[in-house]
């Protein structure tokens, strides 16, 4: 989740009614459409109102579900910029998202900003993107700002948003198999983390929340951003919620993947071409000496051929 972004001129503009010039204010308004439905506003160019128009209904559909399994009874306004290039989407967040983001989201104001899947990536993937920053905006209506673990935001909005499957990971079972597995509370620098580091951040956090759900319950995510929600330390929140500290948590959480993972070892490819060199040599090694035994068997025979022809002529 982006915190505590800062906001530009159009986004002023737009959400705060801002005192632009006459001239700005022609520009804004010819340049981006401005589409809304019960509370939810989009915003984008004419080259991106299809997609405009998409997730707008994908938001207004997903609100309602997403709210019953975060135990809310209302939902916050919702306001989506859809950035038309590179450049706006980083004025927009203030350059604080890295290049490999394609999406962000400010909960305490509930802005989501997107890029526009005419550049970012296909339409299928920026809907899963809206989705992920749709949690994070309502998990910041019902903490009333409270900052919330990047590790419980991000797995939270990965499972809330079925961005992706984790029935099995190579990246994850490998930094298991390595013991290079990232702690929770390093996932809060993942914004400063190279394109590949990242994508296993979000994937352990993904792992950390699924394994929370799957052990206490869905009512533990909602008990969780409740006791969040009223200023309390994370280990008042995790013994809220799981009855166990966050460090406890994690020490079972591991266990689990460790026995999860336990055969993974198959995946780790300089393994297996160190073990296919190993076995290649054995397999040399063998067929080499059966061959050096036949010889020596059909040298010993000929040998005793020629020793018994010897007998015979004396």
């Amino acid at each position: 989740m982006l915190r505590r972004i800062l906001l530009t001129a159009i986004v002023l503009f737009f959400f705060t009614g801002g005192a632009l010039s006459a001239s700005a204010t022609a520009e804004l308004e010819t340049q981006y459409k401005r589409i809304f439905q019960d509370g939810i506003t989009v915003f984008c160019v004419d080259a991106d109102l299809k997609f405009g128009k998409e997730v707008l209904v994908l938001i207004h559909s997903e609100i309602p579900r997403m709210g019953l399994l975060l135990g809310m009874s209302t939902f916050p306004s919702v306001h989506v910029f859809i950035a038309e290039s590179d450049q706006a989407f980083h004025s927009v967040t203030a350059s604080a998202i890295p290049d490999w983001g394609i999406g962000a989201a400010d909960a305490g104001s509930g802005f989501i900003f997107l890029k526009s899947p005419r550049y970012a990536s296909s339409t299928d993937r920026m809907h899963s993107v809206a989705r992920h920053e749709l949690v994070h905006v309502l998990v910041g209506s019902v903490t009333s700002g409270y900052e919330v673990p990047r590790w419980f935001d991000e797995g939270l909005a990965q499972v809330l948003s079925e961005e992706r499957s984790l029935r099995f990971s190579f990246r994850l079972a490998r930094s298991v198999q390595a013991r290079d597995l990232i702690r929770l509370d390093e996932i809060d620098d993942v914004l400063t983390f190279q394109k590949q580091r990242a994508a296993l951040a979000y994937e352990t956090a993904h792992s950390a929340v699924d394994f929370l759900i799957q052990t206490y319950g869905q009512e533990a995510v909602i008990l969780f951003l409740r006791k969040v929600g009223q200023g309390l330390p994370m280990n008042e929140v995790m013994l809220a919620s799981t009855n166990q500290t966050q460090g406890a948590f994690e020490s079972v959480w591991i266990e689990d993947l460790e026995s999860q993972y336990r055969w993974a070892f198959v995946i780790n490819f300089p393994f297996l071409m160190s073990a296919s060199f190993v076995l290649l040599f054995i397999a040399a090694y063998w067929m080499t000496r059966r061959r050096t035994t036949e010889k020596q068997r059909l040298w010993e025979s000929e040998l005793s051929y020629e020793n018994e022809e010897n007998t015979t002529l004396d």
